[in-house]
C-alpha cells in the first residue's frame, strides 16, 4: 500500500495516516512516498514495514554503520546530521506542546563535536559465544563486527574479545560491559 510520511515519532519512525489511523513506519522520513505492509494492527494505531521508497527525502543518506537496518541500536543514521538535529528539536517541541500543554518554541540544537564514536560504554550481548546487540524489540542477536558509536579503540578491543569468546566459560546467554575512560 502506498502512503506519504507526514511526521516522525520520538523513536525516529516515520508517521503516516492510513485508514484514519496513525501508522508507524521504521526507516521512513517525512515527505517520502513509500510502499508499506501493515504488520500490526491495534485499536488506535498500526505498525508497518517499509517495503519500498517511491519518492525519497532529499535528507536521506546511506547510513555509516553496516548493521544499521538490522541492529536497531540507532534511529537516525539514514538522515543527514543537520536534519537529524532539526527533527529532534521538533520532536521535543511537539512533545512539550502536546504532553506538557505548554506552547513554547525550542531553539535550534547545538551540534555535537563528534556525531560518531562518542560512546564510552557499550553493553554487548553474548549468545552461544557470538557477540552483538539484540535486534530492536526482540531477543534475536545481531552479530556486530563494527559499531560506529564506540571509539576505534573500543571496537578493536571488542574484536579481540570476540576471538577469545570460544575459550571463556560462559553460559548460553551472557552480557559484557566495556567502558573507556576519557584521556582528554
Amino acid at each position: 500500500m502506498l502512503c506519504v510520511i507526514d511526521g516522525i515519532s520520538h523513536k525516529g519512525e516515520g508517521i503516516a495516516h492510513i485508514g484514519g489511523k496513525v501508522t508507524f513506519v521504521p526507516f521512513a522520513l517525512p515527505n517520502e512516498m513509500v510502499k508499506v505492509k501493515i504488520t500490526e494492527e491495534k485499536r488506535k494505531y498500526n505498525r508497518a514495514q517499509l517495503i519500498e521508497i517511491i519518492k525519497p527525502s532529499p535528507n536521506r543518506i546511506e547510513p555509516l554503520c553496516p548493521h544499521y537496518y538490522e541492529c536497531g541500536a540507532c534511529s537516525y543514521q539514514h538522515v543527514n546530521y543537520s536534519q537529524q538535529l532539526e527533527m529532534k528539536r521538533k520532536i521535543v517541541e511537539e512533545n512539550i506542546n502536546r504532553i506538557g500543554k505548554l506552547v513554547i518554541e525550542v531553539p535550534p540544537l547545538i551540534p555535537a563535536e563528534k556525531p560518531y564514536r562518542y560512546r564510552n560504554k557499550v553493553s554487548w550481548q553474548i549468545v552461544n559465544k557470538s557477540l552483538g546487540y539484540y535486534q530492536a524489540g526482540t531477543n534475536k542477536l545481531v552479530k556486530i563486527h563494527a559499531c560506529k558509536l564506540i571509539s576505534q579503540k573500543m571496537e578493536e578491543a571488542t574484536n579481540r574479545l570476540r576471538d577469545l569468546l570460544v575459550e571463556m566459560p560462559l553460559t548460553a546467554k551472557s552480557n559484557m560491559i566495556m567502558r573507556e575512560s576519557s584521556t582528554d
